[in-house]
């Protein structure tokens, strides 16, 4: 086996989701290294290494909806 190398400090973050989310929506990293108390140089590896650009427009997209529009009518309520 190779040696591991150490963990990323942003993936392990707890608040890792909050952190990809400001950095897709381009939050400055020097705030969010103050905000979540990480290094600037961890939050620019992360940025480069682990949050390519089609995660940021994901992030930046939102959740997917599978709506149906077919059946969107019958689901509104008709008040009478």
């Amino acid at each position: 086996m190779g040696k591991r190398g150490t963990q990323c400090t942003v993936c392990a973050h707890r608040e890792a989701s909050a952190i990809d989310l400001a950095l897709a929506r381009g939050v400055s990293v020097t705030a969010l290294a103050r905000r979540y108390d990480l290094g600037t140089d961890s939050i620019y590896r992360h940025r480069a290494n682990h949050l390519p650009a089609t995660v940021r427009a994901k992030l930046i997209a939102g959740p997917d909806l599978d709506i149906d529009l077919d059946k969107l009518p019958n689901a509104v309520c008709r008040a009478a």
